[in-house]
């Protein structure tokens, strides 16, 4: 630790781009949220399990982390997941989420942030 310090002191142009670029990906982060807080509950479904298949663990997502991740009710969850079978997005089946047309999710994703 008191040799990161030490460094930082030692390189201080290095530390100026590194916290610039911290400032960045924070100010990035939160207008992200900030776009993705203002989405319905179907949208910010739909977002999460985008951004989930395209990270390549969709495998491992549960309800309940889409729930904390979107801070939707189960309740409402439940229902937009419904919909989103109807409507040949994806599916819920066996306690793991199933895209049921990638093309579609990735247009419909695309233009919502």
């Amino acid at each position: 630790k008191e040799q990161v310090f030490e460094w930082m002191m030692a390189d201080f142009e290095f530390t100026k781009f590194l916290i610039r670029q911290l400032t960045e990906k924070l100010i990035r982060s939160s207008q992200k949220l900030t776009s993705i807080s203002l989405l319905s509950v179907g949208d910010r479904l739909l977002y999460c399990i985008y951004t989930h298949h395209k990270s390549g663990d969709l495998a491992t997502l549960t309800k309940q982390d889409v729930c904390t991740e979107t801070l939707i009710p189960i309740r409402s969850l439940n229902r937009s997941i419904a919909e989103c079978k109807r409507n040949h997005y994806f599916e819920f089946r066996q306690k793991r989420f199933q895209i049921l047309s990638e093309e579609k999710l990735e247009m419909y994703c695309s233009s919502l942030i």
